[in-house]
């Protein structure tokens, strides 16, 4: 899967002929989930001025080249903004041809044929005042959006803008999203998961290394939750407090460091489910992980819930580690990724118990 990503936040830019700003101007790239490989193959991509509500067309859309094969790195777009239209805009970044659209949760599960590609879409910025420096002030965040096929339930997941892989949103993680968000009608392959989300009632769960927030998110939509908690670093505080600024106050997040003792309120809470998505990459924490996951089963009948995709061979040893603990492998999927231009991948998403 590839991801339309902004290089630095789109910014407005004046003409000296009539009065505020007249164009808006972005330099995007095209690259997987970390960031390792940008796109190889040549297709178009569709640039858009829209409305606050990001989806409210302004002006005339352009269509853009994204030329992978010859190695383009890096893709310019400038729109020209309306002069009729002084409200609020943000600039939206998608492919042209639908077939590699991964606009929905559906989307991602059902595996394009060939490869899909996220679109992404900007903050709101302002026409007013001085244009070439009115979104200065704003964090570089820019948004994603996946349709769940349930009506106000679409999953809005702000990231960091730019190369950095940090606070972005990471295949495992958007796979388990995915799964989670078309409960009930997504196929039973995992029966004791769809089982606690869909029969238990009064569900308490806990995420660890949530990132951007987007599995703890899509499993706020369910109507049987009473407490989530999103937990992570310091330095996730910032887009998690930005992703959950509209969501119920039954979800939280707040700092949970493995190599820390449990806060009191955590490990004496009888949690339903603890998920955890793309947090086996760096096999110096898996030890910590699993020692905290420890923790919060001593004495407790718990489920674990890991979405993983496996980059190198170092990553297995968290099974290791786990079957030391006494947990066991209860139920597991995998979920093919198609790579557009490139060979395909494959999401992995395990049920532990003991």
């Amino acid at each position: 899967m590839h991801y339309i990503r902004f290089l630095k936040p789109p910014r407005l830019t004046s003409n000296a002929l009539r009065a505020g700003p007249s164009s808006l101007t972005a330099k995007i790239t095209i690259t997987t989930d970390l960031g390792e490989s940008f796109l190889w193959s040549n297709i178009i991509v569709i640039a858009e001025t829209v409305a606050d509500d990001g989806q409210t067309v302004i002006g005339r859309a352009k269509e853009l080249e994204w030329k992978g094969e010859d190695g383009m790195r890096a893709l310019e777009a400038v729109l020209q903004i309306p002069a009729r239209h002084k409200d609020d805009i943000r600039m939206l970044i998608r492919p042209k041809d639908q077939n590699l659209a991964v606009d929905s949760c559906f989307a991602v599960l059902e595996g394009k044929n060939e490869g899909g590609v996220v679109a992404v879409r900007s903050m709101s910025m302002s026409q007013k005042g001085n244009a070439t420096s009115s979104n200065t002030s704003q964090p570089p965040l820019a948004e994603r959006v996946f349709n769940t096929g349930k009506e106000g339930k679409d999953l809005h997941i702000w990231e960091e803008t730019g190369e950095s892989i940090a606070r972005h949103i990471w295949d495992a993680g958007l796979v388990l999203s995915a799964y989670i968000s078309t409960l009930p009608t997504t196929q039973p392959n995992l029966p004791i998961l769809n089982s606690i989300l869909t029969t238990k009632p009064s569900l308490k769960i806990l995420e660890l290394g949530a990132g951007c927030g987007i599995v703890g998110i899509s499993l706020s939509t369910l109507p049987n939750t009473t407490q989530i908690i999103l937990t992570d670093l310091p330095e996730a505080t910032d887009i998690l407090t930005q992703n959950l600024s509209s969501l119920p106050s039954d979800i939280s997040h707040e700092v949970l460091d493995w190599s820390a003792p449990l806060p009191a309120h955590i490990a004496g809470t009888e949690w339903d489910l603890i998920a955890i998505s793309d947090c086996t990459y760096n096999p110096d924490v898996v030890p910590d992980l699993v020692k905290t996951l420890g923790e919060l089963a001593r004495g407790k009948e718990v489920y674990v819930v890991l979405a993983m995709k496996v980059r190198h061979e170092s990553e297995l040893v968290f099974f290791e580690l786990m079957d030391k603990k006494g947990f066991e492998v209860r139920e597991k999927m995998k979920i093919e990724l198609p790579v557009l231009g490139g060979e395909g991948e494959c999401v992995e998403i395990f049920g532990f118990g003991r």
